[in-house]
């Protein structure tokens, strides 16, 4: 569990009323990592969204030959930074990730459980209603941000 003052400090939550972010900070934890540590790992299950409260993490699209799995070559995509809410696969079918997320430097992140935060949107549409418009927005800001890269 985590402090729901935590995440009121960041815009993602902004939308929340009490109850909503109380129950969120009841399925989230806060943890450190180290330089060179993955979060998680493309096409691997995605079972946590994130919050990047202190560090850089760097997004990575692999691509690995078919043939030889040890041919493998990575693209940089971007860093995350502090504030930012990444992970977002975790929150999607078919609840593989995407990307890769290596630390640039050590940190610390907050994670949260995802099932749990899909069985709290069972009980409550409009909690589901307000945090998949909250994943929406910030796919949204990286479709943006790949189409700037392009």
């Amino acid at each position: 569990m985590v402090s729901p003052e935590l995440l009121r400090r960041y815009p993602f939550f902004a939308g929340f009323d009490n109850t909503h972010i109380k129950a969120i900070a009841m399925v989230a934890d806060e943890f450190s990592f180290e330089k060179d540590d993955s979060l998680y790992e493309i096409d691997k299950p995605a079972d946590a969204l994130f919050v990047l409260v202190d560090g850089i993490v760097e997004h990575y699209f692999i691509v690995v030959n078919s043939q030889d799995a040890r041919l493998r070559k990575e693209f940089y995509l971007s860093d995350i930074t502090p504030g930012e809410v990444f992970g977002l696969s975790s929150m999607i079918e078919p609840y593989k990730h995407t990307t890769t997320a290596r630390c640039a430097r050590e940190g610390h992140a907050i994670r949260i459980q995802t099932a749990s935060l899909l069985t709290l949107g069972e009980l409550d549409s409009r909690f589901a209603y307000s945090f998949m418009n909250q994943i929406a927005k910030a796919l949204s800001e990286k479709i943006v941000s790949t189409r700037v890269q392009i």
